[in-house]
């Protein structure tokens, strides 16, 4: 976790004179596949979960998250996975970018003309499933950057009761 925190406060450009400690806070780990962790080994064979946490730096503290795959018996490998607080999987964030990210692409053009990069950088649940509607409705907020500039998209997410989702982003429905 600390490697990758590291490697997105660099994208980010946060803290890169830092020299005091860090601090890593777990908040959540979500199952992503059953994990095989046999007696005696001292790494899983099998399985993938994705670890929340809070990365804590010379007073910043940003919430990133790592997903780790098992590597049967060896270290897990680990890789990044968009910072912030999303209710999305990872699935649903790649069906979500194909609308967010041309609204953010569009609204960076306007701040900066000839844009033609957005990167999503943050994510923000800001309307929790059971605060919303008995659908299962829920709205988060994602911060993308392009051209020296951020921009905040919501994005909504709404399961069509056929088990798939409808995504929204750029308005409030």
């Amino acid at each position: 976790m600390y490697a990758i925190g590291r490697q997105w406060d660099k994208k980010l450009g946060l803290q890169q004179d830092c020299k005091g400690p860090y601090n890593i806070q777990p908040l959540s780990i979500f199952l992503l596949k059953p994990i095989d962790f046999p007696e005696g080994k001292a790494h899983p064979v099998s399985g993938g979960w994705q670890q929340r946490y809070i990365f804590e730096r010379c007073g910043k503290r940003m919430t990133y998250n790592t997903i780790f795959v098992a590597r049967n018996g060896d270290k897990p490998e680990a890789r990044p996975h968009f910072p912030g607080t999303t209710n999305a999987s990872m699935q649903q964030i790649g069906d979500a970018l194909k609308s967010a990210a041309p609204v953010a692409l569009a609204r960076l053009a306007k701040q900066r003309k000839g844009c033609k990069e957005a990167n999503l950088i943050n994510t923000r649940l800001t309307h929790a499933p059971h605060e919303v509607d008995k659908t299962g409705r829920w709205e988060e907020t994602w911060t993308f950057r392009g051209c020296g500039h951020d921009v905040d998209i919501p994005v909504t997410f709404t399961p069509d009761g056929k088990g798939g989702m409808q995504y929204a982003a750029g308005r409030t429905p």
